[in-house]
């Protein structure tokens, strides 16, 4: 495991949720962001009130393909459908996928999306 952060989930802009690929955002305010290395990673997070770990694809830095400024830490979570906002969370980053880049065309970055989740599924059933 590289890293763990703990926060609490929070509404962002629903980007995600528009291409496909809802994520949940954590709240920046818990997270010294200057110990964290901008990427796209493959992660587990526990959910307070929800038994066990689930497989996450999960971007940490700039979203330079829609200009947005702030640096933000999302978390796609595999194969789960709920409503998790406020939830506590707790984050491990297991391994780093590849850096931040910003796309050319939304379809661009969708299909890489799907890329790198195929990668955190490798990354995360290995050992099993």
């Amino acid at each position: 495991m590289l890293q763990t952060l703990q926060s609490t989930i929070i509404k962002g802009k629903q980007l995600g949720r528009k291409l496909g690929f809802p994520t949940a955002n954590l709240d920046p305010i818990f997270i010294d962001i200057s110990n964290v290395e901008s990427g796209v990673y493959a992660g587990l997070i526990e959910i307070d009130s929800l038994n066990g770990k689930f497989k996450a694809a999960v971007s940490i830095g700039l979203n330079s393909t829609f200009d947005q400024a702030n640096f933000t830490v999302e978390a796609y979570i595999l194969d789960f459908d709920q409503d998790i906002y406020g939830k506590k969370v707790r984050l491990e980053l297991v391994a780093k996928i590849r850096e931040m880049q910003k796309f050319e065309s939304v379809d661009e970055l969708i299909e890489q999306i799907k890329s790198d989740v195929n990668a955190v599924n490798q990354i995360l059933n290995q050992g099993k």
